[in-house]
């Protein structure tokens, strides 16, 4: 075979990777795929066990007169900020504890269901609860502004 041969023939194998994964992965890879699936299921298990754990501890609370909540299904809002927390948290280790977008997006959205949840449960009023908004939703602009990616 000739030079320019031996180079063409690189050069398409280059152009064309395989597309059988088995021989893409190799068995020298630091964390098994498993591994890396299992951490992302374990996450979602932890969120669900606080959310759990939190329940409880409120409704006990309340059935022995400690505490008294009239709108006690607003608690059920706290599940997606709980998992919106977990999402930026898992988010900003595998960024390399790097506060990115997406990252600074989950705690966002964290923190929005919080405050709905506060409001709904502590009878706050809603008229004071969307200047807050705003005034949040300008400094978020303004840290996105200051952090760029």
């Amino acid at each position: 075979m000739s030079e320019n041969q031996a180079n063409q023939s690189a050069e398409n194998s280059d152009a064309n990777p395989p597309t059988d994964l088995s021989v893409i992965h190799d068995s020298s890879h630091p964390i098994p795929r498993a591994r890396i699936y299992s951490k992302q299921r374990d996450t979602g298990k932890w969120a669900l066990g606080i959310v759990l754990i939190l329940l409880g501890a409120v409704f006990m609370l309340q059935n022995i007169g400690v505490l008294i909540l009239h709108n006690w299904w607003a608690l059920f809002i706290m599940i997606p900020a709980i998992t919106s927390f977990s999402t930026a948290y898992s988010q900003y280790r595998r960024n390399g504890n790097r506060l990115s977008y997406a990252v600074r997006g989950s705690l966002i959205g964290g923190c929005g269901f919080s405050l709905l949840t506060a409001a709904f449960l502590f009878d706050i009023s809603f008229g004071i609860i969307w200047p807050l908004a705003l005034i949040a939703g300008g400094i978020v602009l303004l840290i996105n502004f200051a952090m760029p990616e």
